[in-house]
């Protein structure tokens, strides 16, 4: 993301080209950006069209039992009258 640490954020379609080239950054993500930058854009009199990027929905991510911190138990242990000293 070098490029993106040189362009003239006072030149709007170089910011625009920026945003768009960054093939690492998700959609939903150059949306994001380009709100922040439209912000900019309006409060220092400059004139843009604001770009609209196609968000596509994802799958949730399912977390697996070692993500989720799920503890497996042994019979004695799932024993109601089970004590640590037993």
């Amino acid at each position: 993301m070098p490029e993106a640490r040189h362009v003239n954020l006072d030149d709007p379609e170089a910011v625009k080209g920026c945003i768009v080239s960054q093939a690492r950054w998700s959609n939903a993500y150059k949306q994001g950006v380009a709100c922040a930058y439209h912000s900019y854009v309006k409060v220092n009199g400059l004139q843009w069209n604001l770009p609209h990027f196609r968000i596509e929905d994802k799958l949730p991510r399912i977390p697996t039992e070692e993500n989720a911190g799920i503890k497996r138990y042994t019979k004695k242990q799932r024993d109601p009258n089970y004590t640590a000293l037993n």
